[in-house]
């Protein structure tokens, strides 16, 4: 609703270019909105327009899927060709051309359109100079809030600034949701903790593993292994080590969180390009740029993680190129997308798999539809499978 009253908003500007330059912003920020809401529900209502008689809306229906979908790729295809290269100040809390055309390429890759998914990510990575996007050198500098700011692997990303006005707004609670909180509390409040596989399956070898995971932390001033947290088993430090400006348990603080960051566009173009060609050298090359830089432990160069083997098969660097994005992007809200795309519930939430689920089926690859939704409106009907 607020994306589509902006693109109205809009049309009152008499410079053309600038009108159609706020108009792109909309139009992105609605196609990411319904990117996200068609993946999580399929089929539901899509509104392209600014609501002014909202009791028009009480029977609405569902909107098919794939209508969606064209209307989230018209959208990001006209902010193509509207936004700008960049922002002043090298601002990624805004969308740019790079915004959008990564975007564009996770769609298509969503869709399976692998070449339009290489396409767009080649794109990127072939303008990435005249962008200002590059990989940064050391992998924990991704998660210090105070270097944050205008950051070249930063793509798009959602700005919050240290202890600033009080709930709802501005309240970044994301570190103390995955992170150890204070001093007298293990665990943060309502903390998320990822099975102990996912922390045995990674190399100790690998920088990011470090970076990514608290397995000890001060209590009191005393350091505490993680055997002896509340739930014993290692936290996410991605966004609690280093918050800013941050309440004592590391909310409320100054984490940028990435949406698209440079490093899985070259993992994009990766992917795509091995479902079309096979595992050539370019997209050999794609993942090895992003090991190269996990290579380099604050400061030190080190062997791990190796090049992709040169002849690997198309199959197995399929495999390899999911697993690079779990562990590259781990908990950057990718994952689940990962999982569904590529159908892998049943690998990953078997007994034997890294997040055990015993009621996962093929039906909870969508989220049941609000209930209190259905109750107001019975077009949305009939409910999810499974559900």
């Amino acid at each position: 609703g607020t994306a589509n009253i902006a693109i109205d908003g809009a049309n009152v500007v008499s410079d053309e270019a600038v009108r159609n330059r706020l108009i792109a912003e909309g139009r992105f920020i609605r196609s990411f909105i319904y990117f996200n809401l068609v993946r999580l529900y399929n089929d539901i209502p899509y509104i392209g327009e600014a609501v002014t008689d909202p009791e028009s809306l009480g029977s609405i229906s569902k909107t098919p899927a794939s209508e969606i979908y064209t209307n989230i790729i018209a959208d990001l295809e006209f902010a193509i060709d509207h936004l700008p290269m960049t922002h002043p100040d090298n601002t990624r809390s805004r969308p740019s051309v790079g915004s959008a055309h990564t975007m564009l390429a996770d769609v298509h890759l969503t869709l399976g359109n692998w070449q339009d998914a290489y396409d767009h990510a080649k794109w990127v990575i072939d303008n990435a100079d005249a962008l200002n996007y590059s990989l940064v050198g050391d992998y924990q500098d991704l998660y210090v809030s105070t270097i944050q700011d205008g950051m070249s692997e930063h793509i798009f990303v959602i700005e919050f600034i240290g202890n600033q006005g009080s709930w709802p707004f501005n309240v970044d609670s994301h570190p103390a949701f995955t992170g150890t909180g204070g001093s007298d509390d293990m665990n943060g409040w309502d903390v998320t903790v990822p099975s102990m596989a996912v922390y045995d399956t990674w190399d100790d070898q690998d920088y990011r593993k470090h970076v990514a995971f608290f397995d000890e932390a001060y209590f009191d001033g005393v350091l505490e292994p993680y055997t002896e947290f509340t739930i014993p088993r290692p936290h996410i430090a991605k966004y609690r080590r280093f918050p800013g400006n941050a309440q004592a348990t590391g909310n409320v603080g100054d984490n940028n969180y990435a949406i698209y960051r440079y490093a899985e566009v070259l993992l994009t173009a990766a992917e795509a390009l091995n479902e079309i060609s096979g595992p050539t050298a370019e997209a050999q090359g794609y993942v090895n740029d992003v090991r190269e830089r996990a290579r380099n432990w604050a400061g030190t160069a080190t062997a791990f993680p190796a090049d992709v083997p040169t002849t690997i098969s198309q199959d197995d660097f399929r495999d390899l190129v999911l697993e690079e994005r779990r562990l590259e992007l781990s908990f950057e809200f990718k994952r689940w997308w990962d999982i569904k795309r590529r159908q892998l519930g049943d690998e990953v939430f078997s007994a034997s798999g890294l997040e055990p689920r015993d009621l996962f089926n093929d039906d909870k690859y969508l989220l049941p539809l609000p209930q209190g939704d259905l109750d107001i409106n019975p077009n949305l009907l009939p409910q999810n499978p499974g559900y």
